[in-house]
C-alpha cells in the first residue's frame, strides 16, 4: 500500500478458488479497523527486523 499513493481505504479483500470465480470469503478494511493494524503494526515490525538481521556488507 505504500509504494501506491493512490490505494487508500477502504480496501475490500476477495477470495475465490482457481478457475471459478464464486467467491467464498469477502471482507472490508476501513479506517481504523482493529484487524488491519495489527496486521499493519506486525508487518512494520517484521520489515524492520529482516533488514536489523540481514548480514552486514563489506565494501
Amino acid at each position: 500500500m505504500r509504494s501506491t499513493l493512490s490505494v487508500g481505504m477502504p480496501i475490500d479483500l476477495i477470495v475465490y478458488e482457481r478457475d471459478s470465480l464464486a467467491i467464498t470469503h469477502r471482507r472490508r478494511f476501513c479506517e481504523g479497523d482493529s484487524y488491519f493494524k495489527d496486521l499493519s503494526n506486525a508487518w512494520g515490525t517484521g520489515v524492520r527486523g529482516v533488514f536489523r538481521d540481514l548480514p552486514e556488507l563489506h565494501w
